[in-house]
């Protein structure tokens, strides 16, 4: 049996980000950690990079993990579609 739930960011850490960046065109973006994991960071609309976020408010085993839940971030929380959140990604490269 192939186990695919993906583990969630907790609510506190969502807010505590959404707090951060109030006011600023954002998305989730899967990213991969020098320390041999993967994680999310957020990418803000045409400010080059992004912020990674700490593995202590998300982690996961696998890149498609992490990219199952920036994908559930940026539509159940910022409300926007993937091709929306490529747009902001894309401008900060």
């Amino acid at each position: 049996m192939n186990d695919t739930k993906t583990k969630t960011m907790s609510l506190e850490a969502q807010h505590d980000i959404a707090e951060a960046f109030q006011g600023k065109v954002h998305a989730y973006v899967p990213v991969i950690s020098p320390s041999d994991f993967y994680g999310i960071g957020v990418a803000v609309a045409n400010e080059s990079g992004y912020m990674p976020i700490s593995a202590w408010h998300y982690s996961a085993n696998t890149y498609e993990e992490a990219s199952r839940e920036a994908d559930r971030l940026n539509s159940e929380i910022l409300g926007m579609s993937p091709d929306e959140a490529l747009r902001i990604i894309c401008s900060t490269m």
